[in-house]
């Protein structure tokens, strides 16, 4: 993937802006907005269902990281930046000016990995399938950057991500957790005084 950067500057400086931290949280926020947009537009599912959903999502992904990062704490992974030096593209030599991540000493598991399978996986079993193929691309927008610069192997996503993922998945689907969660939510719009009809 690195070699990609061997098209040009230009190439080279997008995919540094890529790995910047500004653009994490942006592509973080279109990742929630577009979320909470295609769930709340479900309308077979009561107002409760919809928010219960979108916070299933968002307790998944702070589950699936937390738990990566406290189960391989402990376990050092160069990642290919840091080992590769000969034809290999060094952003923070080709692009100094930029302040992105390209490296890691703990590269497994890839925590946007975790969370991409995490949030395609919801659109592909409890969101409108019209929406699965725009998740994967936003999902891909948020994997792809670290890899290409090398701030992860393709095992730390696809491996370390996916079997995070899977667990988190199967605990999300095959639980009653939405239901438990719907419950809460519809509890607490009564108490608001929300709980009109949708």
């Amino acid at each position: 993937m690195n070699g990609i950067l061997g098209a040009g500057e230009w190439m080279q400086v997008a995919w540094a802006y890529m790995n910047t931290k500004a653009y994490d949280n942006t592509n973080g926020a279109i990742m929630v907005l577009f979320a909470f947009w295609v769930f709340w537009r479900d309308r077979d599912r009561p107002a409760a269902g919809r928010l219960a959903l979108f916070g299933l999502l968002a307790v998944s992904i702070v589950a699936g990281v937390v738990t990566s990062k406290t189960i391989f704490v402990d376990i050092d992974k160069l990642s290919p930046s840091l080992v590769f030096q000969a034809d290999f593209y060094a952003l923070q030599d080709l692009v100094p000016w930029v302040s992105a991540k390209t490296g890691s000493t703990q590269s497994f598991p890839a925590d946007h990995g975790v969370v991409t399978f995490i949030y395609v996986g919801f659109f592909f079993f409890l969101a409108a399938r019209r929406y699965f193929l725009i998740a994967v691309v936003i999902g891909l927008l948020n994997a792809l950057p670290r890899m290409v610069v090398g701030a992860h192997w393709l095992s730390d996503t696809i491996v370390g991500g996916g079997m995070f993922a899977l667990a988190v998945l199967a605990w999300a689907l095959a639980t009653p957790a939405l239901v438990w969660l719907e419950a809460v939510v519809a509890w607490g719009l009564r108490r608001v005084g929300l709980n009109r009809p949708s």
